[in-house]
């Protein structure tokens, strides 16, 4: 299989060869020797990483000093992500509680050859995924493109973006590309190449039935020049028990940047998964059981339906963050149908989301819970699914006042669309 045939849209804007793979995965790995550069993006000060390596001084490239940024602005964070966001990355915090804004990119000066190029970063300030994305690359040719950290990584977790870089010309330029240029960095080193250490096959692999489809977990891998994991899938239901490179066997995800992945499924089946490294080597493949799907209809959570007319509903989805817009909808809960009630998207940036939440509308149909409004929340940004309940669990056994809050299965027009949160 070739490794580099992912997220790579190869063009040639300089006179000068690049060899580029990308490995972006949780930080944490051991680096032993210092770098030939290290910066603190948008700090004045230097800080020392708790594998020894200290990040100097941020400063812009004039041209006269051999390093720097050009564009953007020092960010900082609205909170602490030391003391809280980013506390188990054992100490990795310390680098991303300052962050460059907006920067259009960094040279380095350095002798022709080849580097280690390491990026550092984390998201804070944006919540919803799939709204913005961000293209890297390095002498001309793409790292990553149309990257979204938030739909990949998720919101305050720290990740490094590395990459294997030929440089002929005597500068290595690392270039950012964002419409919205409120992309950040926290942290850039640049290495000499060292010779890669052999992966071993994933270990501590674990996978778990999800509803149309199942979890594969794993132990990360902290090998220096890991590019990233392979996810693999039977093409059939069931077959011969033959390796990952045969016809029975297909990618389901090529490139999987933490040591998990949610794979779609239809019906049992195996899946598997192997490392890769920036020079394109694979490691063994380790194989799972047969697994999932759980069915939907097996969800031990009230269903609510939502019908809503084909024209209402495509008016609703063109004026997705007009907040004065609704249409009328028919409305099931507890088997008991409201008819003629009133619906509307709700929130704000999630509006854009896959997943929408809901307000419902009563109007002059009975109450629920004592409530002439129902709020539908989707919680698309919380993973877990948990973060509300156990907030309203918790205000519950304090004895505090709380909004009544329980989840629930939803579709509209028949189709299920997801489990959400009622709210009072």
């Amino acid at each position: 299989m070739d490794v580099s045939a992912m997220r790579f849209q190869p063009s040639h804007r300089r006179t000068c060869s690049t060899l580029i793979t990308l490995l972006l995965l949780a930080s944490g790995a051991a680096w032993a020797d210092q770098p030939l550069y290290a910066v603190n993006c948008g700090s004045d000060r230097p800080v020392r990483h708790p594998d020894g390596t200290v990040f100097h001084a941020d400063q812009e490239y004039s041209g006269l000093n051999d390093h720097g940024a050009v564009g953007g602005r020092p960010y900082l964070p609205g909170f602490d992500p030391m003391s809280f966001y980013l506390s188990d990355v054992d100490g990795d915090s310390k680098i991303h509680s300052t962050q460059r804004i907006g920067v259009e990119k960094y040279v380095f000066e350095v002798s022709p050859g080849t580097y280690e190029l390491s990026l550092h970063m984390a998201e804070f300030a944006r919540d919803a995924r799939g709204l913005f994305s961000l293209d890297l690359s390095a002498e001309g040719q793409a790292i990553a493109w149309g990257f979204d950290p938030l739909r990949e990584v998720g919101k305050c977790r720290s990740y490094d973006v590395r990459a294997l870089v030929d440089v002929q010309d005597g500068a290595l330029d690392v270039v950012f590309e964002d419409e919205s240029t409120f992309h950040t960095v926290s942290a850039i080193s640049v290495r000499e190449v060292e010779p890669p250490a052999l992966l071993a096959a994933p270990t501590g692999v674990v996978v778990h039935d999800t509803y149309d489809g199942a979890l594969i977990r794993w132990d990360d891998d902290t090998t220096r020049t890991l590019a990233g994991y392979r996810v693999l899938e039977e093409k059939s239901c069931s077959g011969p028990d033959e390796g990952p490179h045969s016809s029975a066997w297909s990618v389901a995800s090529n490139w999987r940047f933490v040591p998990f992945s949610i794979v779609p499924l239809s019906c049992p089946k195996r899946l598997a998964v192997l490392a890769f490294d920036i020079y394109g080597n694979l490691s063994d493949t380790t194989f799972t059981e047969p697994v999932g799907p759980r069915s939907v209809d097996a969800v031990p959570l009230e269903a609510y339906e939502l019908w809503i007319d084909q024209d209402d509903l495509h008016y609703l989805d063109t004026h997705v963050f007009a907040d004065t817009v609704s249409v009328p909808a028919d409305f099931v809960a507890f088997n008991t149908l409201r008819s003629g009630v009133s619906v509307s998207y709700r929130g704000s940036a999630q509006r854009g989301a896959p997943k929408k939440s809901w307000n419902v509308d009563l109007e002059d149909t009975p109450r629920m819970f004592g409530a002439d409004r129902v709020a539908l929340k989707a919680t698309f940004i919380d993973r877990t699914f948990q973060r509300e309940l156990l907030v309203a669990d918790l205000f519950e056994q304090e004895g505090l006042p709380h909004s009544l809050t329980f989840p629930i299965r939803l579709s509209l027009n028949g189709e299920h669309i997801g489990n959400l949160l009622h709210i009072e």
